[in-house]
Order: C-alpha cells, then sequence, then structure tokens
C-alpha cells in the first residue's frame, strides 16, 4: 500500500453465505467515506473474503482484473446465487393458498 493508506477497521468479512451486494453496499461505502483510491479497493477487498469467498478470489486467473469495477462484477455475478430477490407487486398478489395447502404452509 502506498504510503498514508490505512486499512479501514470496520471493513466486514465475507465468505460466500450471505448476499453479495450487502457485502459489496458496506464495503464500496466505507471505501468511498474513507477517500480511497480505487487501486486501494482491489486490494482491500480481498482482505474481506473468507472461506468460499476467498477460495474464488485466490482462484482467479492471475491478471484478469483490470479495476474494482470489473472485479465487483465478476464477484456479483459468481456470488449470484446468494443475493436476496425482492417478488414485485404482480409476483405476490398472484399468490393463493392451494384448496388441499395447510394455512400453516400456505403463510411459510
Amino acid at each position: 500500500m502506498p504510503d498514508g493508506i490505512k486499512v479501514p477497521t470496520i471493513l466486514r468479512t465475507y465468505d460466500g453465505t450471505t448476499d453479495s451486494d450487502d457485502h459489496l453496499m458496506v464495503f464500496m461505502g466505507t471505501m468511498d467515506i474513507h477517500k480511497l483510491p480505487e487501486p486501494a479497493w482491489c486490494r482491500f477487498f480481498q482482505i474481506t473474503l473468507s472461506g468460499a469467498a476467498r477460495f474464488w478470489y485466490d482462484n482467479l486467473a492471475p491478471r484478469s482484473i483490470d479495476g474494482f469495477h470489473q472485479l465487483r462484477d465478476k464477484f456479483r455475478a459468481n456470488f449470484l446465487q446468494q443475493r436476496r430477490f425482492q417478488k414485485t407487486q404482480a409476483e405476490i398478489l398472484g399468490v393463493r393458498q392451494q384448496p388441499e395447502e395447510s394455512l400453516k404452509d400456505y403463510v411459510a
């Protein structure tokens, strides 16, 4: 790291089991608040990863990332299945209890 740039102490870790967008939003907000340059974002991002996310990062092809936005896009694509999806109003209005379905199962 260039002189004078310190690791923000409030960085959370991501292990690949929760919403990847939540992690990105917190990370990017932290980097922005500290006014760090983009190359620092790339370096600091790797220290926020553990478990499956760290394995993914460690197995990226050398020199395959040209900047943080490309790293962000690859990260999101890889951990897409962990994102929370919000239902649209039309989808919610289309939910119906089936005749043979118990109220408990319907609510779940």
